[in-house]
């Protein structure tokens, strides 16, 4: 799941084995919900958040990812969170480029184990800055069920 910050120009990759993990929308949920609340944290000014999505039934257009993770952080934070979803075939976000370039670096890579995957993600990119990388865990990750409690 990659996220990517237009005004910092930063890209946060989070990461986690689909042959072991849950790829329900709880997963995808508790990841917006963190990543955007870690955002807010950093920068407690921030009133409004405008979120552009592909249309990853699943992943984005879920009422489970929309209820539980914009709706609590929207409670909890007091900010307005508005989420557009981009058509298509007829739009290419910030992130495509950052797939593209990760895509390019592991070219030619060895990659033996996750590990070694999120290096070559991280340093895929050097200038301005490296992606950010998080391996996540379902263990950390908690059941929709308490997440909306």
């Amino acid at each position: 799941m990659t996220y990517y910050e237009l005004k910092s120009k930063q890209a946060f990759n989070y990461v986690f084995d689909e042959t072991n993990e849950d790829m329900s929308s709880h997963m995808f949920a508790y990841l917006h919900y963190k990543h955007f609340k870690n955002f807010l944290n950093d920068k407690p000014v921030t009133k409004k958040l405008m979120i552009f999505s592909d249309g990853c039934g699943y992943q984005n257009k879920c009422t489970n990812v929309s209820n539980a993770s914009f709706l609590r952080l929207a409670t909890e934070q007091d900010v307005t969170i508005e989420q557009k979803f981009l058509v298509s075939g007829h739009t290419q976000m910030e992130w495509d480029s950052v797939h593209s370039v990760v895509e390019s670096k592991l070219k030619g890579c060895d990659i033996y184990v996750p590990s070694d995957l999120m290096v070559a993600i991280q340093l895929a990119r050097q200038h301005p800055f490296p992606y950010k990388v998080k391996d996540v865990k379902w263990s950390e990750a908690v059941k929709l069920s308490e997440f909306v409690k």
